[in-house]
């Protein structure tokens, strides 16, 4: 006999910090902190060092040799500029890294709550379910005995076929987001959630917006003009004259006159001295147009920012409109719809067994009824993705 595949079964709170700790995404963003970081110590490189060895007849029809030393570097503002901006960089990637948390929190609690959602809409169905399943024998026994038509009972084998038909939609749905939040987690086992019942959430802030201050995706572009601006500078700062500095020692061997007296200079003994250059650009175009190609990639830096800014003001609103909308709905159902729901229930039970009412009448009740508490948990859930939404919004967990 095959075993049950057991399935974990994991809380929010667990679902929130499993997804921190082993999302792909997450642990690439991580990773390229990381990398930003120790980029910054290029920002310094000044190049290979030249090193060079002359032999031959150079001088004389001795062979000479000559060893020279040489370090080509830039004007020191080029690498004060290139490490500001690989800090920007750094920073940019830390952004990114909290922006993504942000996303993956997000993502983590939209489809907790979409699961929380089904599995409540499969309860009901099974309440639903008991109750067809009860008119289904009442009827059954009423035509037996020849006190109702064959169609009531046909009636109630059609709700129940019916109702089989959602329940197997929704247990669909609850396995497509299962693996959703699986993948999210990066977790290898099946998994469960265990809050069952729908929770309402809690909202405590004002749509205007100033509330997306802290929001990482802005917080992201704003750090992309940062960059943007730093790169300008960087290629402003290769206008800069670069230089060159050496050091050589050489043999001539031979006679040489020193003083007015011939002396004799083999090859250990050297002759040494300092070079020094500098390189100044001439030709501007080409950097001129690189510096220009800097500034425009400023300027669509600044009108992403601007145009992200206007758009999740928006869906802010947007969002706020809806949580408002839910909300109002919800207080109904809560106070009026549900309490009214249930005596529906009750009240038809009590008048079909009865006798007080016939089958269309039962099932009309009960339909109205179900109808009203399959409302509620809708509007519950429309209600808590709104709030998921706005926290997104808003940056906050």
């Amino acid at each position: 006999m095959a075993q049950r595949k057991t399935m974990k079964t994991i809380t929010l709170e667990q679902a929130i910090n499993q997804a921190l700790q082993n999302n792909g995404n997450i642990k690439s963003a991580t990773m390229h902190v990381d990398l930003q970081k120790k980029l910054v110590n290029t920002a310094w490189d000044i190049g290979k060092t030249n090193i060079d060895l002359v032999y031959g007849q150079s001088n004389s029809l001795k062979k000479d040799n000559n060893i020279s030393i040489s370090q080509d570097f830039s004007f020191p503002g080029l690498y004060i500029n290139q490490t500001r901006l690989a800090k920007a960089n750094v920073n940019f990637s830390e952004t990114e890294l909290v922006a993504t948390k942000n996303e993956i929190q997000c993502n983590v609690k939209a489809t907790y709550y979409q699961l929380v959602y089904f599995n409540a809409r499969l309860k009901q169905l099974d309440h639903q379910d008991s109750l067809y399943t009860e008119f289904y024998k009442a009827a059954s026994l009423r035509v037996e005995k020849g006190e109702s038509p064959l169609l009531e009972k046909t009636s109630a084998e059609t709700q129940l076929m019916e109702l089989k038909t959602r329940k197997s939609q929704i247990l669909s749905d609850i396995i497509i987001f299962g693996k959703r939040l699986k993948t999210i987690l990066n977790e290898k086992e099946d998994i469960t959630i265990a809050e069952l019942s729908p929770a309402k959430l809690n909202l405590t802030l004002s749509s205007d917006s100033s509330a997306l201050t802290k929001n990482p995706s802005l917080a992201l572009l704003r750090q992309q003009i940062e960059i943007s601006r730093r790169e300008t500078r960087v290629e402003r700062a290769k206008l800069y004259p670069d230089f060159n500095i050496g050091y050589f020692s050489q043999s001539i061997i031979g006679y040489q006159e020193t003083n007015g007296e011939s002396h004799y200079y083999s090859s250990s003994d050297r002759f040494t001295g300092l070079q020094a250059g500098v390189r100044i650009p001439l030709w501007f175009s080409s950097q001129a147009a690189k510096i220009q190609a800097a500034k425009i990639s400023e300027n669509i830096a600044k009108n992403n920012l601007e145009y992200s800014q206007n758009e999740m003001n928006n869906r802010l609103t947007e969002q706020y409109e809806a949580y408002q909308k839910y909300k109002t709905s919800l207080d109904f159902y809560e106070k009026t719809a549900l309490p009214q729901s249930e005596l529906i229930i009750k009240q038809a039970g009590k008048s079909y067994f009865g006798g007080s009412i016939n089958y269309m009448e039962y099932i009309q009740n009960i339909e109205k009824a179900l109808e009203i508490e399959c409302d509620y948990l809708e509007n519950l859930n429309n209600y808590n993705q709104a709030i998921i939404a706005i926290e997104y919004l808003i940056g906050t967990k």
